[in-house]
């Protein structure tokens, strides 16, 4: 799900998006088309799709403490603030709520969530400090940030999680695999290892 959530936002930014925020005469209604789409998948709560295509802009305007860079875009800056915060307000409750994370595939919304207020509160930090306290939570936030074929640096890792506490959670599952006392899955020993040493 992660890599067609990937792919329909490559192909939705080939057919809708305006180099460097122009839209040409000729494409407006087809851009129009790409905002309504936008604003559909909006008002249908998804997250996965609307995060990688709002934060895309980010980039694009220099938004939000991000350096700007020669990219495309659907919405104006001024539409992309006002979507980003709209984002913000909706979905911050549900993560602290622990609703958000049931029913994601990519991290583009978590990082989102961190963009627009230029970091996480503490709240939020520590909703993802007790995330990896926590037996049941532990393998699937690892496998969230770094899996097979994926992963992220240090300093990401870094914006979400106390991490050192993370490194030693999951250093001890890792001892306990090594002495038989659990089993883990290849995927996720491959996960705790790149929390362990994280990419880049």
């Amino acid at each position: 799900m992660r890599n067609i959530v990937g792919e329909i936002t490559d192909l939705f930014r080939q057919k809708f998006f305006a180099r460097d925020g122009r839209t040409p005469k000729s494409d407006g209604e087809i851009q129009e088309i790409g905002r309504r789409i936008i604003r559909s998948l909006i008002d249908a709560e998804d997250v996965d799709i609307v995060a990688e295509i709002i934060r895309r802009h980010f980039f694009t305007y220099g938004l939000f403490g991000w350096s700007r860079r020669e990219g495309s875009a659907l919405f104006t800056k001024e539409q992309t603030i006002d979507l980003a915060n709209e984002i913000v307000e909706r979905e911050m409750p549900r993560l602290l709520k622990g609703e958000l994370l049931k029913y994601i595939w990519d991290s583009d919304i978590l990082y989102l969530l961190r963009d627009v207020p230029g970091e996480l509160s503490e709240e939020a930090r520590q909703y993802f400090d007790n995330l990896i306290q926590d037996d049941e939570a532990l393998p699937a936030v690892s496998l969230f940030f770094n899996g097979p074929g994926y992963g992220v640096d240090a300093e990401t890792l870094k914006k979400f999680f106390n991490l050192e506490v993370f490194r030693a959670r999951v250093q001890e599952k890792l001892d306990q695999h090594a002495k038989d006392q659990i089993e883990l899955d290849p995927s996720l020993q491959e996960s705790y290892n790149k929390v362990i040493n994280p990419l880049g």
